[in-house]
């Protein structure tokens, strides 16, 4: 026969009504009164002010002795379920604890410390904070700096209040008030109370690291000694902007502090300046982050280990709205191997509070857990779980660091590929065995690619940057695959604009790798060029271009081979004299006027290793009132189709340009889009394709 040891009770209510609240107080009345005290935490989504003050009125009079505390959520956990949209009451049952409730409203940090410091005893075993830090800033980080200086050895947890992604009002709860700001506060004062700490992090820092050069607060002004916006849309794409503040939450900076890899997540910008939903301190070194599933999964396993063998009574969760975004229905995965013996309680929240014994940190995108036990038959030491995550790569400067990740990323999608390819060839007679590892691997690899086309469309296309460029134009793009070897580069200096249409060495992953590596050197080039460094003409241009990419590909050790490289045109524009600068390699262009169709052609040589490499070639043109300008890969001539099976070719190409110029550029655009579908049908397409025109 088993007998239930545990001294310390917990329950939830999901709150529907005031009954509720009434039939679980006589369910429970004989646990009630023997209960040396009790905690109810109330975790709501509803941000309602006056809503939540009759559920806390409700409360107080059905338990008048009971120490409550709260917050408003982003989504209730309510033991290994996850809920959102619900208002979730957990009872604590203590046998031996006394606790204090407090509410610390927003003033000098010095000054919430030394308030906060007075209400500890000799035998307080851990501290619950629920603060209002997002709509009311207030340096939490440094509060709880200040605090571990003080208390460095009794476990401090919790989260901050939040609603849903919009980071507009929060409240907290603290007996028989709400409050929209400061923090309140639970304190646990017991002889035989046991209370361990643990978190899981599992964001992946990719690509260069960046330094935090300006900074006040959580308000961060320049980032390399550049504003800092500029440095998250260079990265993170224009097309950011609008997805923000929620993108904000799944691309956090990520920082080493103190052997635990910390994540700030951005809530909003204040013209060049972005805000964090955290101090940051200057001179951090940080990396954009994204989320894995897998790893966030395999890492609840591993914390199932570890609390196998002890005797858990109760758990507190605070997860961030990141990871409910994030891993949506598999955030539920993350609770399953944690202790059956155990009630769950907690919420989603806009930051994390987490205890090791090196110091107190306030965390972004993580699950932070609180571990309670009272029972003096299977007492535990009181030892707090710590999990330190190195820093995950040491490099020279930060562009071989960048381009070093990228050639990881790349080839771990190129190998996987292949693999899977060998194992299906190898394995083709136990298919039915095999389908289900089959099936795995298929959806890592296309969430890595998923992710790849993500970070190169981030990194490689500017198109609000061409639509404020030039005002007639059009962009026909076509990938193959999910990734693309064709790009464009624009990039307006001032006087002059940089134009390029560039085809990387075959499709897809390959081919992406090459486009991310050729517009990073551009990039690199242009910054010189803007910064007046360097004067170059168009043919100067490719020439430095092939050079940095030749030392790039060898410094990496992708090939040697001529077949890894660039086709490109380029174009070199003075916006005052309409003088047009143009170089080729293997591409050429066309200027369409009503009088006549010019041809512009290249070197027939690529950007790449090759076996006669000499200079590039320049040609300077002024570009009349109404020319128009195009410029092409060779995806959209050489796609096979019409009733011969054969190739559309660059003279039709030609004749669609020459019948159809005079038309405005977005109508030339629907002319090349119903011609190569109609030319190409339900056939597979041959190539990336892409092809634009613009008029200055």
């Amino acid at each position: 026969m088993l007998f239930n040891l545990n001294r310390l009770k917990s329950y939830n209510l999901l709150y529907t009504h005031e009954p509720s609240l009434a039939i679980f107080a006589d369910e429970h009345a004989k646990e009630l009164s023997e209960a040396s005290d009790v905690l109810i935490t109330i975790y709501s989504s509803k941000l309602d002010k006056r809503r939540n003050n009759v559920i806390l009125n409700q409360v107080n009079r059905i338990f008048p002795k009971a120490k409550i505390a709260g917050a408003t959520t982003s989504g209730e956990i309510d033991g290994k379920t996850v809920r959102t949209s619900e208002i979730l009451i957990a009872f604590h049952l203590f046998s031996d604890t006394k606790l204090v409730e407090h509410h610390i409203p927003n003033k000098p940090v010095d000054k919430m410390l030394s308030e906060l410091v007075s209400l500890v005893e000799n035998n307080t075993k851990g501290i619950l904070l629920l603060p209002v830090v997002v709509s009311e800033y207030f340096d939490i980080e440094l509060f709880l700096e200040l605090l571990y200086g003080s208390l460095p050895s009794i476990p401090i947890f919790g989260g901050a209040a939040a609603e849903y992604g919009t980071f507009t009002k929060q409240y907290c709860f603290s007996n028989k008030e709400i409050y929209d700001n400061g923090i309140s506060i639970i304190l646990f004062q017991s002889d035989k109370l046991h209370i361990e700490t643990d978190y899981s992090f599992n964001w992946m820092p990719v690509g260069q690291k960046f330094t935090i050069t300006e900074v006040e607060n959580n308000i961060v002004k320049t980032i390399d000694n550049k504003p800092a916006s500029q440095v998250v849309f260079d990265n993170l794409g224009e097309e950011a902007k609008a997805l923000f503040p929620g993108l904000g939450l799944e691309f956090p900076f990520v920082f080493n502090r103190k052997g635990v890899l910390m994540a700030r997540v951005i809530i909003g910008f204040d013209n060049e300046n972005v805000i964090l939903a955290a101090p940051v301190e200057l001179g951090t070194k940080f990396q954009f982050s994204f989320g894995s599933r897998k790893n966030a999964i395999d890492y609840s396993l591993e914390m199932s280990d570890r609390y196998a063998s002890k005797n858990i009574e109760s758990i507190m969760a605070f997860s961030c709205i990141a990871r409910l975004n994030f891993l949506k229905s598999d955030s539920q995965k993350e609770l399953y191997h944690l202790p059956d013996s155990a009630s769950i309680s907690g919420f989603f929240t806009y930051g994390e509070i987490y205890h090791s014994d090196k110091s107190n940190y306030y965390l972004n995108e993580t699950l932070t857990l609180a571990f309670f036990s009272e029972n003096p038959e299977k007492a535990v030491e009181n030892e707090r779980i710590q999990s330190t995550v190195e820093e995950q790569s040491k490099s020279g400067s930060s562009e071989d660091s960048r381009l070093k990740i990228l050639t990881h990323l790349v080839s771990k999608v190129t190998i996987e590929l292949e693999r899977k390819n060998d194992e299906l060839n190898r394995k083709n007679e136990t298919l039915v065995k095999y389908s289900k590892l089959i099936d795995d691997r298929n959806m890592e690899i296309g969430q890595s690619l998923r992710y790849a086309s993500k970070l190169q469309n981030s990194i490689v296309f500017q198109k609000d940057e061409f639509s404020t460029v030039f005002e007639d134009h059009f962009i026909f793009f076509r990938p193959k695959e999910q990734v693309s070897g064709d790009f464009y580069f624009i990039r307006d200096l001032g006087e002059k604009i940089v134009l390029a249409v560039a085809d990387g060495t075959g499709h897809g992953v390959p081919g992406a790798f090459i486009s991310i590596l050729g517009v990073q050197i551009m990039h690199s080039i242009t910054r010189k060029m803007r910064i007046g460094k360097e004067e170059l003409n168009a043919a100067e241009f490719l020439n430095s271009l092939r050079e940095k990419m030749i030392k790039v590909l060898d410094r990496n050790r992708i090939s040697k081979f001529s077949t890894d490289g660039l086709d490109i045109s380029l174009l070199i524009i003075d916006k005052k004299t309409r003088q047009v600068d143009f170089s080729g390699a293997n591409q050429c262009l066309i200027i369409y006027t009503e009088n006549e169709m010019i041809q512009l052609k290249g070197d027939r040589m690529p950007i790449g290793a090759f076996v006669q490499e000499d200079s590039f070639s320049n040609t300077s043109i002024i570009l009349e009132e109404d020319s128009k300008v195009f410029m092409f890969t060779d995806g959209f001539a050489d796609q096979f189709g019409g009733k011969n099976a054969k190739k559309i070719n660059s003279n039709k190409l030609r004749s669609i340009i020459k019948k159809n110029g005079s038309l405005p550029l977005s109508q030339v655009e629907e002319k090349f889009q119903n011609y190569f579908d109609e030319w190409k049908a339900d056939r597979e397409q041959t190539d990336d394709v892409l092809l634009l025109g613009f008029k200055l």
